[in-house]
C-alpha cells in the first residue's frame, strides 16, 4: 500500500490532492 513514501515525492498541492484520494476524501 503506498503511504508517506509516496507523498514526499510530491509537494504542496499535489501532496493534498495525492493524501485526499488516499483518505477518499474526493472521489
Amino acid at each position: 500500500m503506498m503511504r508517506k513514501c509516496r507523498a514526499r515525492e510530491v509537494s504542496g498541492a499535489e501532496k493534498d490532492l495525492w493524501w485526499d484520494r488516499v483518505v477518499g476524501r474526493v472521489p
